[in-house]
């Protein structure tokens, strides 16, 4: 999960044609290059403090309302929701000083079910978890027919964790047109900061929504969000089109969510998890699935970083590739953004694009404008349509799918027709037997210390793929 920065070294970039062939490592070595991938923002935990005032409000049903600027002066508030069933909790103008922190919890006795909504408007350092109990979902939110939890007006060093979505047709957490339709000024107030979404599971449930857009062309930057983590979380059994979208994001870190059974409805073309921005995937488990896995649109802020997708398994999808990686014109704006480059390492894809009405590789690459793109230590495992699947024996390509003039460098990527010529011995957890020929061929990456079950590697001579 942590990535160690090694001293940068200067980059070739070399556009490169290749073949590939079952059991045959795919791609050529160029000349030595050192990559540099930024670090995860990996902000830590909320703290659990001693609280200074401790109050239980609620009366297990109607509504509940929690309002006014009293609570910044009372220290760190921990505020437990009597137990029940209610119609809607309204939390408004709680904005605590920094070095503070109100956290909202369900009592000890049991779950907090919503019926209507979960409403925050103008909300600054707060915590609403549902470990109140011994309930794995202390806050629950069943069958609401329309946004389970809106956020208005500004949000910031926010933590929503521990809560069950289940049966709701629309988003289940949205940020509302106040904030995603606000433009970036530079200030605090103009953007959000510092935003998790942690251990919640989001069953036959909507899209985790963020909006958000930048575009040179028209001038808007709208919707920006700085620094963003969702992991730990549980998405299963719906057809959102997207889990989760960001339009205008820094500093993404999305890890550790598994996602199963997802958009048996769908035929459009979506990401399960679609980021315009810059940042990091990994240590993430998507099975069943219709739609890239992850599909980034990269930029970034000020100097350009590095993005990456890595420690992640993606298997059985009816439409696309694993990964696309793509940039666009409209988001490279001279004093305000950048390119970005793109690392794809160290993933397990199999079973891309079953339909066949498309090309299904480990990744779909588009032009960066001006960022590198790296691509090793992947495995690929069964592919009806790889890129060139309809041309002669000995010309196609499992790892990359080429779609513009991109140059890409790649080594120690591996593809096989089944996972037992790969030595992964099951789709379950996909670990490898003693025989696997994914032992030990990876490109030495200094930064790899561990794989998807966080397992320690060897970075000298790791694993192909997720698992070590």
């Amino acid at each position: 999960m942590r990535l160690k920065i090694i001293a940068l070294l200067s980059l070739t970039a070399l556009f490169i044609t290749f073949c590939s062939c079952k059991k045959s490592v795919i791609g050529v070595e160029t000349p030595p290059v050192v990559e540099v991938p930024d670090p995860p923002v990996v902000t830590p935990p909320n703290p659990e403090v001693k609280p200074d005032t401790v109050i239980e409000l609620g009366t297990g049903s109607g509504n509940l309302t929690i309002e006014g600027t009293k609570w910044s002066s009372m220290g760190n508030i921990l505020i437990k929701i009597k137990s029940g069933s209610y119609s809607s909790i309204n939390l408004k103008n709680l904005k605590i000083p920094e070095g503070k922190r109100m956290t909202i919890k369900n009592t000890a006795d049991g779950v907090v079910y919503v019926k209507e909504e979960i409403s925050l408007t103008n909300v600054k350092n707060l915590t609403i978890s549902g470990n109140g109990s011994k309930d794995k979902y202390g806050f629950q939110l069943l069958s609401v027919p329309y946004r389970c939890i809106r956020i208005n007006d500004y949000w910031a060093g926010v933590e929503i964790s521990r809560m069950r979505f289940t049966n709701n047709p629309d988003y289940c957490i949205s940020i509302e047109n106040s904030i995603s339709g606000k433009t970036y000024t530079s200030s605090e107030e103009s953007r959000s900061d510092n935003i998790k979404i942690l251990d919640c599971e989001f069953d036959n449930a909507g899209t985790v929504y963020f909006g958000g857009e930048i575009n040179k062309d028209t001038g808007i930057d709208k919707g920006f969000v700085k620094g963003l983590e969702i992991a730990y979380c549980v998405f299963k059994n719906s057809s959102p089109g997207d889990c989760i979208k960001v339009g205008n994001v820094q500093d993404y870190n999305i890890h550790h969510n598994t996602f199963n059974n997802i958009n048996s409805d769908s035929q459009i073309h979506n990401g399960i998890v679609f980021v315009a921005g810059n940042g990091h995937v990994h240590h993430n488990k998507c099975t069943n699935h219709q739609g890239n896995f992850v599909r980034a649109w990269i930029y970034s802020r000020g100097t350009a970083t590095t993005s990456t997708a890595y420690d992640n398994i993606i298997y059985n999808s009816r439409k696309y590739s694993a990964f696309e990686y793509q940039g666009y014109a409209r988001h490279m704006w001279s004093g305000k953004t950048t390119y970005s480059n793109a690392i794809c390492y160290n993933n397990t894809v199999g079973k891309m694009n079953t339909s066949q009405d498309w090309i299904g590789t480990v990744i779909d690459i588009y032009d960066l404008f001006g960022g590198t793109m790296q691509v090793y230590n992947n495995v690929g495992i069964n592919f009806a349509h790889p890129q060139g699947f309809d041309k002669p024996a000995g010309q196609q390509s499992y790892i990359n799918n080429i779609q513009a003039n991109q140059a890409v460098t790649e080594s120690n990527n591996l593809y096989f027709s089944s996972l037992q010529e790969a030595g992964i011995m099951n789709e379950s957890d996909f670990k490898l037997n003693g025989n696997s020929a994914l032992k030990s061929k990876g490109k030495s990456l200094s930064w790899l210390t561990d794989d998807y079950y966080d397992t320690k590697r060897n970075s000298s001579t790791p694993s192909i793929g997720a698992v070590e």
